[in-house]
Protein backbone atom coordinates (compact mmCIF):
# COMPACT_ATOMS: atom_id res chain seq x y z
CA UNK A 1 0.00 0.00 0.00
CA UNK A 2 2.83 2.32 0.66
CA UNK A 3 4.82 1.80 -2.87
CA UNK A 4 1.16 2.42 -4.51
CA UNK A 5 0.72 5.42 -2.61
CA UNK A 6 4.06 6.70 -3.26
CA UNK A 7 3.26 5.90 -7.11
CA UNK A 8 0.24 7.66 -6.67
CA UNK A 9 1.86 11.05 -5.33
CA UNK A 10 4.69 10.77 -8.45
CA UNK A 11 2.01 10.49 -11.12
CA UNK A 12 -0.16 13.45 -9.44
CA UNK A 13 3.21 15.83 -8.87
CA UNK A 14 3.90 14.89 -12.73
CA UNK A 15 0.63 15.55 -13.72
CA UNK A 16 1.06 19.07 -12.19
CA UNK A 17 4.15 19.18 -14.15
CA UNK A 18 2.74 18.56 -17.42
CA UNK A 19 -0.49 20.87 -16.90
CA UNK A 20 1.85 23.70 -16.11
CA UNK A 21 4.13 23.22 -19.08
CA UNK A 22 0.97 22.52 -21.17
CA UNK A 23 -0.33 25.88 -20.23
CA UNK A 24 3.31 27.28 -21.09
CA UNK A 25 2.91 26.42 -24.47
CA UNK A 26 -0.65 27.51 -24.55
CA UNK A 27 0.34 31.17 -23.25
CA UNK A 28 3.66 31.66 -25.29
CA UNK A 29 2.25 29.91 -28.51
CA UNK A 30 -1.65 31.36 -29.73
CA UNK A 31 -0.97 29.18 -32.13
CA UNK A 32 -1.21 26.06 -30.67
CA UNK A 33 -4.34 26.74 -29.28
CA UNK A 34 -6.22 26.51 -32.52
CA UNK A 35 -3.58 24.06 -34.03
CA UNK A 36 -5.45 20.20 -33.64
CA UNK A 37 -2.81 18.12 -33.97
CA UNK A 38 -0.52 20.27 -31.61
CA UNK A 39 -3.38 19.99 -28.89
CA UNK A 40 -3.65 16.18 -29.92
CA UNK A 41 0.15 16.01 -28.64
CA UNK A 42 -0.25 17.69 -25.49
CA UNK A 43 -3.10 15.96 -24.75
CA UNK A 44 -1.20 13.12 -25.52
CA UNK A 45 1.44 13.48 -23.11
CA UNK A 46 -1.31 14.65 -20.28
CA UNK A 47 -3.66 11.22 -20.87
CA UNK A 48 -1.38 8.69 -20.11
CA UNK A 49 -0.78 10.20 -16.50
CA UNK A 50 -4.53 10.70 -16.42
CA UNK A 51 -5.25 7.12 -16.72
CA UNK A 52 -2.36 6.11 -14.84
CA UNK A 53 -3.23 8.38 -11.66
CA UNK A 54 -6.98 6.89 -12.19
CA UNK A 55 -5.81 3.34 -12.16
CA UNK A 56 -3.73 3.66 -9.03
CA UNK A 57 -6.81 5.11 -7.26
CA UNK A 58 -8.89 2.84 -8.41
CA UNK A 59 -6.39 0.59 -6.94
CA UNK A 60 -5.56 2.23 -3.58
CA UNK A 61 -9.62 2.18 -2.92
CA UNK A 62 -11.05 5.04 -5.00
CA UNK A 63 -14.05 4.54 -7.00
CA UNK A 64 -15.60 6.65 -9.12
CA UNK A 65 -18.56 8.09 -7.61
CA UNK A 66 -21.61 9.55 -9.71
CA UNK A 67 -22.47 13.65 -8.90
CA UNK A 68 -24.90 13.90 -6.29
CA UNK A 69 -27.73 17.08 -7.35
CA UNK A 70 -28.41 18.85 -4.19
CA UNK A 71 -32.89 19.46 -4.54
CA UNK A 72 -31.41 22.94 -5.05
CA UNK A 73 -30.12 22.24 -8.20
CA UNK A 74 -33.48 19.71 -8.96
CA UNK A 75 -35.78 22.31 -7.86
CA UNK A 76 -33.93 25.01 -10.57
CA UNK A 77 -33.96 22.25 -13.20
CA UNK A 78 -37.67 21.56 -13.07
CA UNK A 79 -37.79 25.70 -12.89
CA UNK A 80 -36.75 25.96 -15.74
CA UNK A 81 -38.15 22.82 -17.61
CA UNK A 82 -41.68 24.65 -16.35
CA UNK A 83 -40.48 28.24 -18.21
CA UNK A 84 -39.72 26.84 -21.28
Amino acid sequence: MRVLAEVIASDAAWLIAVNRAIGCVMESNQKARSNPKALNTLDGYKRGLVNSLTVNLQRFGFEKVARVETLQEILDDTAQENTS
